[in-house]
């Protein structure tokens, strides 16, 4: 190019290619004389041949571009930005010890201050309910609070890059869905466990994996949340004033705060829809599972199910504990696998609303 810079008046050129762009830009549409010898030189010749090359896939480089534009096909966008985010969540140590700390500490300290609860009053039974949602509750908070940060930091990059047409809105919504279940896992692993047995659930393994697995859904279940509102509010603090919107309605018709029964038939359908009431269920109603509709009234006979002495019109009566939780809380005897499907719908419900408003929302500010 140095022949075409023009240093000197007597070559045609005014003085250099940006003085004769600003005289184009003050004389009118006209085009500078270095333009017109870059045109006809053979470097320009040269450079539009290598662009076209570039342009054009080859067998042993590049990618030919999808249906939709993308240099890479589906699944390799998927698992290239699931790698990123992998490596992201990996290295974001404060984000993660955030989430096992506080979660483990809250484990312990609530199986101490619920320690080996006396099951054989009304009080101890409500307390082991309002323990099983207190524990849900907090942990799906967490889960949710400590991600929306993070994914409304990373969403500038996720707009940059599919501008840019590196891989389309739903290999980023999948990884994000994918990269959350082995962390959620691990996190409800660390306060379920030492929770669990310092409160004095019952010992066997099969309860034990049921409660986890409560647990597990539950928090996964709050997180889906905060990543639809990630996705659908404009910023963190919106986002956050939602929050805590829903996560105040979710534990007041989570079930425990206004038993089931007895919310207005007008709130019925949050109730319904609340995950928070469904992991309530399954996470406390086996723990006191026993079949006492095939055994005589409590009191009148031998049953191996335990009961407690409850009141009625002000009067006390010996009823079965899980009688008791069943007809105060509205709990089925049952109903342990319809929950964990009601669990599986919202999350799914969630998740499909965050992958549709991350393709087709943006929240971009210039």
């Amino acid at each position: 190019m140095a022949a075409l810079r023009g240093s000197t008046s007597s070559d045609g050129l005014s003085g250099s290619p940006s003085s004769d762009a600003i005289g184009v830009s003050s004389d009118g549409p006209q085009e500078p004389e270095w333009c017109r010898r870059y045109h006809q030189s053979q470097l320009c010749n040269e450079n539009v041949a290598r662009l076209t090359q570039l342009m054009q896939a080859k067998d042993h480089g590049g990618h030919q571009l999808t249906a939709k534009g993308y240099a890479a096909p589906y699944w390799l966008q998927c698992w290239m930005v699931f790698e990123r985010t992998a490596t992201s969540y990996w290295r974001n140590i404060p984000f993660q010890m955030t989430r096992a700390f506080v979660l483990t500490f809250l484990g312990v300290i609530y199986g101490l201050l619920y320690f080996q609860i006396n099951t054989d009053d009304v009080g101890g039974v409500s307390s082991k309910v309002a323990v099983v949602q207190t524990i849900a509750g907090f942990g799906g908070v967490i889960n949710t609070a400590t991600a929306l940060p993070v994914i409304m930091k990373e969403r500038a990059v996720f707009y940059r890059e599919k501008i840019a047409g590196m891989y389309g809105s739903q290999a980023y919504a999948w990884s994000l869905l994918l990269i959350e279940i082995p962390y959620i896992f691990l996190f409800v692993m660390l306060f379920g466990t030492p929770f669990y047995f310092l409160v004095g659930f019952e010992n066997d393994a099969s309860l034990f994996f049921k409660f986890i697995f409560g647990a597990y859904l539950a928090a996964h279940a709050f997180n889906a949340f905060g990543h639809f509102l990630s996705a659908a509010m404009p910023n963190l603090i919106v986002a956050s004033i939602l929050q805590g919107m829903f996560f105040n309605n979710m534990f007041l018709f989570g079930g425990l705060v206004i038993p089931g029964p007895a919310i207005p038939a007008g709130w019925r359908w949050f109730y319904s829809i609340d995950p928070l009431r469904h992991a309530l269920e399954a996470m406390s109603m086996p723990q006191f599972y026993c079949d006492y509709p095939s055994c005589p009234p409590a009191g009148t006979g031998p049953c191996p199910c335990p009961s407690i002495t409850a009141f009625q019109g002000g009067a006390p009566v010996q009823v079965y504990s899980a009688q008791y939780v069943s007809g105060y809380y509205g709990f089925g005897l049952n109903d342990y696998w319809n929950h964990v499907g009601w669990l599986f719908l919202i999350i799914g419900v969630l998740r499909s609303l965050a992958f549709l408003l991350t393709s087709k929302v943006a929240h971009i500010k210039r």
